[in-house]
């Protein structure tokens, strides 16, 4: 990220001079192939086909740079493979902190060495006070984590079979574990840490007892493997939810140290990314200086999103809601787009989902409001509509009668309806137009003298025709 800061300072001299576009250009593809790897080259041609050698305010220049720090960014981080916990430096020592895989398959075949650094409180919770943490509740004896190493994964599959064999294992001896036991013993989870205290231990639990409810937050459990130098055991994991993380523990027994080496069996590899749950949910006329938010459903094996208005990067997220607010002050129409990808798993430029909606910004308009016939004899119906408005749910659209003391007589919440009356008088029909988000909104009622119903500014508009029983 410092790296991103001395490259901004440098943009902000060349802008002063004119030259921010073509330097940009220039520079930025230059640094992002000497200074990063072949995933993020892949991508370099995806962010500068936004910048053309034309007009683009500073601000514009300046978030997609930031994208592009943004895009670095991830990669760095979260590209890394895991390290196993040793000497509790480690982001494996910790559930919440382990860096979450592309897919399990990435552990197929992993080997490493634990050690004794011992971090009990690394483990999953639970609720006795006598003892600190337990693998698996449900499980005989309840044995506890000592030297946990945490691994993240999202299913891309429901059933899913993990084997973990160890080898060479040798015994930890020194305080404050009191047993002498060999082997490993590993878990899945939903949840991080298993399941906070005390909610899934149930009724039947107590602070005296060693025999807890059933722990449903263990998706998979193997603990019966303590007592031997070498060996394997399989944990079996099904109904498994696609896109969902969870969370995987290999721990010493007792805090023994063995060799580990994991095994996937079967296929639980990254899926081709899928379409789009639904489509991008935003009106498709808004006014001009509102906020509008703009939602869209997730994109299957997708993680990070980026929202485009006309081609210039706005905004990206990593996750959900996958939700985009933006204000326009400029009339016009726009195109509203997000494109998806899984970063650091796939390069931007081969593996992206790209949906859009149009918008139409400007202000109110309540068309031209029709009365027919008029005049008419008392006891009549008048047929009343009215057309060129605005005519989309994000507006209200409303037909108002007013008789001639000012006061109305008849509201309709739509484009047409009809009028009756016994008598003999003069009305006016108002058409009533406001955006979704114009404050105070009208809300005309009968009997509300008309003089009242406020609808000023840009955002609401008003237009009236005569008509009368004679």
């Amino acid at each position: 990220m410092k790296l991103c800061y001395l490259w901004t300072k440098y943009l902000h001299l060349f802008y002063k001079f004119n030259k921010f576009v073509v330097f940009l250009r220039h520079f930025a593809v230059y640094m992002i192939l000497k200074t990063t790897n072949k995933m993020i080259e892949q991508s370099a041609t995806f962010f500068f086909k936004f910048l053309r050698p034309t007009k683009i305010s500073k601000s514009t220049i300046l978030k997609t740079f930031g994208f592009i720090c943004f895009f670095l960014w991830v990669h760095v981080v979260n590209a890394q493979p895991p390290v196993p916990c040793t000497t509790g430096n480690e982001n494996t020592c910790k559930c919440n902190t382990s860096p979450i895989l592309c897919s399990i398959e990435e552990l197929d075949g992993y080997t490493y060495s634990m050690t004794h650094y011992l971090h009990r409180t690394d483990g999953p919770y639970h609720p006795n006070q006598f003892a600190t943490q337990y693998m698996c509740p449900d499980s005989d004896g309840g044995t506890t984590s000592h030297n946990p190493t945490w691994f993240r994964f999202p299913a891309w599959c429901t059933d899913l079979d993990l084997q973990v064999c160890w080898s060479n294992c040798t015994r930890n001896m020194g305080p404050p574990v009191q047993c002498n036991s060999l082997g490993i013993q590993s878990a899945v989870y939903e949840e991080c840490f298993g399941c906070p205290v005390p909610e899934c231990f149930g009724p039947s639990w107590s602070q005296t007892s060693q025999t807890p409810a059933p722990y449903t937050y263990a998706v998979g459990c193997e603990v019966e493997s303590c007592g031997s130098t070498n060996g394997c055991v399989t944990i079996n994991l099904t109904g498994l939810e696609i896109g969902k993380i969870y969370y995987f523990l290999v721990d010493g027994c007792c805090g023994a140290a063995c060799d580990v080496q994991i095994n996937v069996i079967g296929d639980c590899s990254f899926p081709e990314f899928g379409e789009y749950e639904e489509e991008i949910q935003a009106p498709e006329n808004a006014c001009i200086g509102e906020n509008i938010n703009f939602v869209s459903g997730p994109s299957l094996g997708a993680n990070t999103y980026a929202w485009f208005i006309n081609g210039i990067l706005e905004d990206q997220t990593r996750g959900e809601p996958i939700e985009f607010n933006h204000t326009f002050l400029t009339p016009g129409i726009y195109e509203v787009c997000i494109t998806s990808w899984h970063s650091p798993c796939r390069p931007l430029s081969e593996s992206t989902r790209t949906q859009c909606h149009t918008i139409s910004i400007g202000t109110a308009d309540a068309g031209d409001p029709v009365a027919t016939p008029t005049p008419l004899c008392p006891g009549g119906t008048v047929d009343l509509s009215v057309s060129g408005h605005i005519d989309d749910p994000y507006y209200n659209q409303y037909l108002v009668v007013v008789n001639s003391a000012g006061v109305i007589v008849h509201v309709y919440e739509g484009t047409s309806t009809t009028f009756t009356f016994p008598g003999c008088g003069e009305f006016t029909l108002y058409s009533l137009n406001a955006s979704g988000q114009y404050m105070p909104t009208p809300n005309p009622t009968v009997g509300q003298p008309w003089s009242s119903v406020t609808c000023t500014g840009d955002c609401c508009d008003i237009a009236s025709v005569p008509f009368e029983f004679a």
